[in-house]
């Protein structure tokens, strides 16, 4: 089944080991079996990237013969970003999360809240605001096949992709909203000062 409009796929992060950047060029290529309407646009602030691991990037592109599908967008402006998510979210796509350890995984909470769905690696806290098939869609450290069958199903079925984009955006709403940060920020405080009495 083709992806009737083009999609847009997006990945953030710095060309490293950890955000493994080469697994998200392996679904690339396999999703592009899938439909040719797909375009991938990478977010990477290329300042902080080494020239040996910017040179592998760049190689392995060539080697899957992405080069025509991939925007390379560096150092964009954060106040920008929700413009990105709201633009994948719109165009039937996702953001995807390769890494294998993710802090509290900031990028995608804000892509939730642009109603843009997020496909992720399972790694550390993204259980915490990922709910598989709810809130977004989960796979297997290094699972390229089952990143892919994620993907290809979230892409196929616009009444999943639609529940996942609004039940994302609602969690993000509940949980992470500016008065739940403060309210639980303002806890921390009290906390701290009644251990120091």
């Amino acid at each position: 089944m083709e992806v009737e409009q083009q999609g847009l796929v997006g990945w953030i992060g710095r060309l490293e080991e950890n955000k493994n950047w080469r697994s998200f060029w392996e679904i690339c290529a396999n999703l592009l079996l899938f439909s040719k309407n797909l375009r991938f646009w990478i977010f990477t602030d290329d300042s902080l990237n080494s020239t040996a691991e910017k040179a592998a990037f760049y190689q392995r592109i060539l080697d899957l013969d992405l080069q025509n599908y991939i925007s390379i967008l560096s150092n964009v402006p954060h106040n920008k970003m929700p413009y990105y998510y709201t633009r994948i979210g719109n165009s039937g796509g996702f953001l995807c999360s390769t890494s294998v350890v993710a802090g509290f995984g900031y990028a995608m909470v804000e892509a939730m809240s642009c109603l843009c769905p997020v496909i992720t690696s399972d790694s550390d806290s993204v259980r915490s605001f990922i709910f598989h098939n709810n809130t977004g869609k989960i796979f297997p450290q290094n699972s390229e096949q089952q990143a892919v069958n994620e993907a290809i199903e979230l892409l196929s079925q616009p009444a999943l992709k639609q529940t996942i984009r609004q039940q994302g955006q609602r969690f993000v709403q509940e949980h992470f909203s500016l008065e739940k940060y403060a309210a639980n920020f303002m806890q921390m405080i009290r906390t701290l000062q009644g251990a120091n009495r």
